[in-house]
C-alpha cells in the first residue's frame, strides 16, 4: 500500500502497534488485578483473630512445578496444627496466606524452622471466624510495592505502544491518511 507520503504499509503499522500496546496494556492490568488480590488476602488475615494452637507435625515434603525438560522440585516445611474455634476441634497445614509453607533451600533453615514449630509446641495462629477451617499459622506479608510498580510501568509502556502512532502523526500535523483517527 503506497500513501501520499511514499511510507509502505504506515497503516498497517500503526495498527499493529496499536493492537501490540492494547494487549500489553491489558496483560498489565491482569497483573495489577492479580497483585490487589494477593494483597487483599493477606490484609484480610492479619485481621482475623488469633488463637493458640499446638503443632502436631512437622515435616519436609517436595514440591514440583515447571513442564517438560524445565520440571523441578523444591523441599518445602510442612506445619500440621491444631486449634480450637468456637469450642469445635480444627485442624490446618496452611502456614501463610502466600504458600504452604516456606521453601528451604539449606539445612540450617530446615532446622531453624523444625526448633520453632517442633511436634508440640504451643504458637499461635490467625483463624477466619467466617470459615474457621482456614487459618493461617504464620504471617509471612510479601511487599505489594514491587508488583504495583512493575504493573504500573508494563502499562505505561502499553499504552505508549498504543498511542505512539497517533502522538508522531499528530507532531507532524498529519491527518487521518494513516488509517487510524482519534
Amino acid at each position: 500500500m503506497e500513501t501520499d507520503n511514499g511510507r509502505k504499509g504506515a497503516a498497517g503499522r500503526g495498527r499493529g502497534r496499536v493492537a501490540a500496546g492494547l494487549l500489553v496494556a491489558a496483560f498489565a492490568v491482569a497483573w495489577l488485578a492479580l497483585a490487589r488480590y494477593v494483597d487483599g488476602r493477606e490484609r484480610a488475615a492479619m485481621r482475623w483473630p488469633e488463637v493458640p494452637c499446638t503443632v502436631v507435625e512437622t515435616d519436609t515434603i517436595w514440591e514440583s512445578g515447571g513442564t517438560g525438560r524445565t520440571r523441578y522440585s523444591y523441599p518445602v516445611l510442612l506445619v500440621r496444627y491444631r486449634y480450637e474455634w468456637n469450642g469445635a476441634a480444627h485442624e490446618s497445614d496452611v502456614f501463610s496466606t502466600n504458600e504452604r509453607g516456606p521453601r528451604i533451600d539449606r539445612v540450617s533453615e530446615r532446622d531453624r524452622w523444625t526448633a520453632v514449630y517442633r511436634p508440640g509446641a504451643a504458637s499461635t495462629c490467625r483463624v477466619n471466624p467466617d470459615k474457621p477451617d482456614e487459618a493461617v499459622l504464620h504471617e509471612m506479608t510479601m511487599s505489594s510495592v514491587p508488583f504495583y510498580c512493575v504493573g504500573l510501568g508494563v502499562l505505561a509502556v502499553g499504552l505508549w505502544l498504543a498511542a505512539g502512532p497517533w502522538l508522531r502523526r499528530r507532531r507532524s500535523g498529519g491527518g487521518a491518511a494513516d488509517g487510524i483517527s482519534f
